[in-house]
């Protein structure tokens, strides 16, 4: 089987992971991906959506979201690229939900979400050219 490629290019309105999340599910269908693992997947591709849209493009409208979904016969990609400052590095672990609690303050908890949802998480940033973050499953 070749490489199978599909792009989308979103502002960075909320709202709009919504496209992304769908086209995801539509892709992984016509693949024949088990429902189970598509789903973990759409969840954790709209997470990464709202974060490219909120902490990398601040919600400029201005500065799109370029997602690429790359299908081969073993393997689902989901790549979401930001515009932002470049400067995210991630952390995977639980958030201390004690912590939070006692200080008001509930967040943090995406990129633990992402990771536990998907097979694998791949994070890169490039100082001034944004965040790609790029999640897979394997069927």
């Amino acid at each position: 089987m070749r490489q199978e490629k599909v792009t989308l290019t979103i502002p960075s309105i909320l709202g709009y992971e919504e496209v992304v999340v769908e086209t995801v599910g539509a892709v992984a269908r016509v693949r024949r991906f088990p429902f189970e693992k598509v789903s973990k997947l759409q969840t954790a591709v709209a997470e990464a959506c709202v974060n490219a849209i909120e902490h990398g493009n601040k919600e400029n409208p201005e500065k799109d979201v370029v997602v690429t979904i790359n299908c081969e016969e073993s393997s689902i990609s989901v790549s979401i690229k930001d515009f932002g400052e470049g400067n995210f590095q991630p952390d995977f672990e639980m958030p201390d939900i004690k912590k939070q609690i006692e200080e008001r303050r509930l967040g943090g908890w995406g990129m633990y979400l992402m990771r536990t949802l998907v097979d694998k998480v791949q994070v890169d940033t490039e100082p001034g050219d944004g965040t790609t973050t790029t999640m897979i499953i394997y069927p």
